[in-house]
């Protein structure tokens, strides 16, 4: 298939040529498929790992809801916003089943407030998981109750086709000739 040398794909552009394109990182670090997850049927519990809260705070938790998860991480909201890198013990519930997951991660992304005003979504990479947890998600996953998560990326796009006088196909008059 030829390609289109007039109008290249987005992907063979510079991030900064078409920054509404550009892809995020933690978009593309992404390996594992994400599932949609109903809020009101999951529960997270969130605290700062041993050794990571703030000194003179206690590790208190935080509570909040699920709303994509997957082998690599998870989306979530809480009421207040934990901040970007922070290391979390994460405990999980998900409908349908019956045990517990517990892991630890990192903080990865805290959806901005003016595009997410009310509880604070964000998301969170596994390191590691307790005993049995990363098992039992897998099966959890494996039995496809969840939705598979639409994809976020942008589509590639073509990039707008510029056109100068030698290759415009229409001849245009000058406001000096009109």
């Amino acid at each position: 298939m030829a390609r289109d040398s007039i109008n290249p794909p987005a992907d063979d552009l510079p991030a900064h040529a078409l920054p509404g394109l550009a892809r995020s990182d933690a978009e593309e670090r992404r390996e594992t498929p994400r599932f949609t997850v109903d809020p009101m049927y999951s529960s997270v519990t969130v605290r700062p790992a041993a050794g990571h809260g703030r000194k003179g705070f206690a590790r208190r938790p935080l509570d909040g809801h699920v709303y994509e998860v997957s082998m690599g991480g998870l989306r979530f909201e809480l009421d207040r916003p934990l901040r970007r890198n922070a290391a979390v013990e994460i405990e999980l519930t998900l409908p349908g089943c019956e045990e517990e997951i517990r892991a630890n991660g990192r903080i990865v992304r805290v959806f901005d407030e003016l595009d997410d005003p009310g509880p604070r979504r964000m998301a969170v990479e596994f390191e590691s998981f307790g005993e049995g947890a990363k098992a039992t998600l897998e099966r959890y996953l494996a039995q496809k109750w969840l939705r598979r998560a639409p994809d976020q990326r942008p589509e590639p796009k073509t990039a707008p086709l510029i056109m100068t006088e030698s290759t415009s196909p229409v001849k245009t008059k000058s406001a000096s000739a009109a």
